[in-house]
């Protein structure tokens, strides 16, 4: 509660010195005015979302990366040779790596970065939930981390596996894996976050070695479930990628 306090104060002081608002207004929530806290509100939900759960994603990655060797090598061999130069690494040349894209859509899978279910509200008239009546009013939602991880739509969920997004999979509902959510309030940051874990993976890779340091970590079971995860500690060690000079 002390941080959540901390981080609220000082997205309050931030936005009140970055915008000039007017001297008068009837309530923090009048409908003509935005509010010092509702400015606030909205800053703190786009810097949490927009860097947390892309932190987030990196890192699970990383982990599996380095707990299935085979797999680590197979991405090693994709980036490292496609890229002559640190620099030719941007958002267009990353988007054709099929293995990468398979590596973060595997790790997006098995932890979805937001793991709580996103509440919506049932229309008037009611709806079909699944094959169930639901009455309007109710809140339903589902839980991405419970969908993801279901025998019944993914084989061998707990095992890191990234072919299954390569080529034609008739094994696995992989549908049932909606880490930006559906719809109309589905996350506004997608093709930003695609972009930034492209370019950071790669990057990462093209440029170092990465080994665990200390003993293996248990992801699941040292990980805390709240709004956002709280994530064990990964030690790693960086070691630049050797490369012979191409005359």
């Amino acid at each position: 509660m002390v941080a959540a306090e901390r981080h609220q104060n000082y997205t309050i002081k931030v936005t009140k010195q970055l915008h000039v608002l007017p001297p008068s207004r009837s309530s923090p929530f009048d409908d003509t005015h935005v509010s010092d806290i509702q400015f606030a509100a909205h800053a703190s939900d786009f810097v949490i979302a927009g860097s947390e759960t892309t932190a987030t994603t990196r890192a699970v990655t990383i982990h599996y990366l380095l707990s299935n060797p085979l797999i680590l090598q197979t991405l090693t061999d994709e980036i490292p040779n496609k890229f002559n130069k640190e620099e030719d690494i941007c958002a267009a040349s990353t988007a054709g790596l099929k293995y990468l894209h398979a590596v973060c859509l595997e790790a997006l899978q098995m932890y979805a970065p937001l793991p709580l279910g996103l509440p919506s509200v049932v229309p008037k008239g009611g709806a079909l939930v699944d094959g169930y009546p639901v009455p309007e009013g109710f809140v339903v939602s589902t839980n991405p981390y419970a969908a993801s991880l279901s025998p019944t739509n993914f084989t061998r969920p707990h095992e890191f596996i990234p072919g299954r997004w390569i080529g034609d999979n008739k094994q696995d509902m992989l549908d049932a894996a909606q880490p930006f959510s559906l719809g109309r309030r589905s996350c506004l940051g997608r093709c930003l976050a695609w972009l930034e874990m492209h370019i950071v993976l790669s990057r990462l890779i093209w440029r170092y070695e990465i080994e665990r340091v200390g003993p293996m970590v248990d992801w699941e079971a040292e990980s805390e479930m709240h709004l956002l995860w709280k994530k064990p500690e990964l030690p790693v060690r960086l070691k630049p990628r050797f490369r012979e000079k191409k005359i």
